[in-house]
């Protein structure tokens, strides 16, 4: 029985092509892929999300944003959560991931 549910469900769940949600944001594409059908109301709720999780990136955490919490050293509750995660990062890579290298490297580019 659970090999015939296993079957319908690579049959049916295959049947249909995935949605694709394609764009550009922050000079870089993206694309998103779902692998079941959405109606209407799904599609632009997913559009949505997309488009506002990546302003949030841009006002919060985008260092080429001059306008950005991160840029403008804001000491926001998510600013402290990703330098958190960026300094468990480095931790974790023995200090080959090293967000602190940008200033650095900025400088020396304009020289």
């Amino acid at each position: 029985m659970q090999l015939i549910a296993l079957l319908a469900f690579l049959c049916f769940g295959c049947s249909k092509d995935p949605l694709h949600f394609k764009g550009t944001a922050h000079n870089h594409p993206y694309h998103v892929q779902i692998g079941h059908s959405l109606s209407k109301k799904e599609k632009k709720e997913i559009q949505r999300i997309i488009e506002e999780t990546f302003l949030e990136i841009d006002t919060c955490y985008n260092h080429w944003n001059p306008n950005s919490d991160l840029s403008r050293g804001n000491q926001t509750e998510k600013v402290a959560s990703i330098l958190m995660l960026a300094h468990s990062f480095y931790e974790l890579s023995e200090g080959w991931f090293n967000p602190k290298v940008g200033a650095p490297v900025k400088a020396f580019k304009q020289t």
